[in-house]
């Protein structure tokens, strides 16, 4: 199970200097809910609970934040919490590596190298 690694690298992403989203500007209050949907999800996932994580993860990628793209995009390549989907991750990964957060994308970056 990729769960513990995931959550490590989630960890180590949340923690980084700024959140990063698409344009256009978020506001605080998505920031707040970001960070709330984010720790929620990480308890899913440390429960073993993939499948409860993985919706709340989509919202916010589907948003633009480039943490929960590459997390989403890593449910998808791991087929946890959702069926495996290689080009959904792919299609994560790509818009991760595309957004503004130079830690993530290098991470995207080096996850689409790896994928088939």
């Amino acid at each position: 199970m990729f769960v513990k690694p995931l959550m490590a690298a989630a960890a180590a992403l949340y923690c980084s200097a700024a959140l990063s989203a698409a344009t256009p500007p978020i506001s605080e209050a998505e920031i707040h809910q970001y960070r709330e949907t984010l720790s929620a999800a990480g308890k899913a996932l440390e429960a073993g609970n993939a499948a409860a994580a993985f919706p709340q993860v989509l919202a916010m990628a589907q948003k633009g934040f480039a943490e929960a793209q590459y997390i989403v995009a890593t449910l998808y390549h791991d087929g946890e919490g959702t069926p495996a989907d290689s080009e959904q991750a792919r299609h994560w990964y790509q818009a991760a590596a595309q957004n503004s957060n130079p830690a993530v994308a290098q991470l995207a970056k080096e996850a689409l190298a790896q994928l088939p």
